[in-house]
């Protein structure tokens, strides 16, 4: 069999990578039903001794998808301003419609405080400041009773974390730092830092990897995409790779094992020779609207009826979540992203 390049197969689309968006994004509710339903961790967190979640597996594939694909957009417009027209349609009129809602829908209906108690409390208005950027994660009275206490959206954090990665990565490309050989120059080092930080755990930096962590995968999307001509996809090595993650995490190192060894596992999901059919395909359109509601409607669920298993809480959350997604994607995301880009490019 002729092994392929990433450059071979990114001008077709991958229905594969939609699909697993959906799949990642019912990880993500999966992952986050065992500490709301019961404060504890996940399957996967507990195997791995908490470093890694089957939640963070799924935020490592939207931060590596969003790296490759935001790039491959960036070199074709090369605009500054449709670049991040472009970003602010996708990210923003879906998550400012979930943020609305939740504080003043949701909030209110769920606290356990009067209506006139509820709006007459700054907390509530606070909580718009996740609009720009500014995480809040509490409203007044709202599943303080919860297993996990007061946080009404969990999922949101990696939202500002991709608006810096988008940003920074607008800044990289117009220093012109996005080229080959600066790359190879600085990817030793790169190595080398990151051995250290995870591997040694260096204090003061360490205490950071959550944050860390993902913004490399974006970063390694980055590497994946300007060097597509040069990466080879083939099962074998795949195999091994996925031999060396696991003796990655055998030796607690599991950020680098997620750093270097998951965008390649990635790569041969979503490129792989066989594809998903394209209806299949289509539920990955609504994984990022998913994302956004599936927390709240997951501490609805336990505020209202106690203490759940994680599984049903996973069950019954991801119906409603994939019903609020549907719409959130058709009545809101698609209206105003061609709202927002009436005058530019409407592709990712």
């Amino acid at each position: 069999m002729e092994v392929r390049t990433i450059r071979d197969c990114i001008d077709k689309k991958s229905n594969n990578l939609n699909l697993i968006k959906f799949i990642a994004a019912i990880l993500v509710i999966f992952s986050h039903s065992f500490r709301i339903s019961r404060n504890t961790m996940d399957p996967l967190d507990s195997f791995t001794d908490g470093q890694i979640s089957f939640g963070g597996v799924a935020v490592a594939l939207f931060l590596f998808d969003s790296g490759f694909y935001v790039t491959k957009g960036l070199f074709k417009r090369k605009k500054g301003v449709l670049y991040f027209k472009n970003r602010f349609a996708r990210i923003y009129p879906a998550f400012v419609a979930v943020i609305i809602a939740t504080a003043f829908i949701i909030g209110p209906l769920i606290s356990k405080y009067s209506f006139k108690e509820y709006f007459g409390r700054k907390d509530t208005y606070l909580y718009l400041l996740y609009i720009l950027m500014i995480p809040r994660y509490i409203l007044p009275g709202v599943f303080e009773k919860n297993p996990y206490p007061g946080v009404v959206n969990g999922s949101l954090w990696t939202i500002p974390l991709e608006v810096i990665c988008y940003i920074g990565l607008y800044i990289v490309y117009v220093c012109k730092f996005l080229n080959k050989k600066v790359l190879k120059i600085l990817n030793p080092l790169l190595l080398i830092g990151i051995c250290v930080i995870f591997g040694f755990r260096v204090t003061g930096i360490y205490k950071y990897h959550l944050y860390l962590r993902p913004l490399l995968i974006f970063f390694m999307g980055i590497q994946y995409y300007i060097f597509r001509d040069e990466i080879k996809l083939d099962r074998k090595k795949a195999l091994e790779i996925l031999v060396v993650a696991f003796g990655l995490f055998l030796l607690h190192w599991g950020d680098i094992a997620a750093i270097y060894c998951f965008p390649y596992l990635f790569s041969i999901l979503m490129f792989s020779e066989k594809q998903v059919s394209e209806k299949i395909a289509s539920l990955g359109n609504y994984s990022y609207a998913i994302y956004l509601v599936a927390f709240p409607i997951q501490q609805i669920f336990v505020s209202c009826f106690g203490r759940m298993d994680p599984f049903t809480n996973t069950l019954y959350a991801s119906i409603c979540s994939i019903l609020f997604g549907i719409g959130i994607y058709h009545w809101i995301e698609i209206p105003f992203a061609k709202l927002i880009l009436q005058v530019g490019d409407n592709k990712n």
